[in-house]
């Protein structure tokens, strides 16, 4: 990928502001530039943007199942995943 110079000069923001700004740039890198599809949850995981999520194969995995009430059932989940016991 072929990195341009940035016409933005940043050093005259705050901190938080150049953040914003990052954060920013990569909700619209991810919006708008196509890219490959992540093949698993771990690339997903390390690409680190929501487009990347929305493109991933992991986005609608669970559409076709009777959930029943969605809040309901990810309350449950994290339940399930509080009370489990690693080994």
């Amino acid at each position: 990928m072929k990195t341009a110079a940035s016409p933005i000069d940043t050093s005259i923001l705050p901190d938080q502001a150049r953040q914003e700004l990052l954060d920013f740039y990569h909700f619209l890198v991810g919006k708008y530039v196509k890219r490959r599809v992540p093949s698993s949850a771990k690339e997903v995981a390390l690409t680190g943007t929501a487009g990347a999520l929305a493109n991933s194969s992991l986005a609608g995995i669970w559409k076709d199942r009777d959930l029943g009430d969605s809040v309901t059932f990810a309350r449950n989940l994290r339940d399930q995943a509080q009370k489990r016991t690693l080994s």
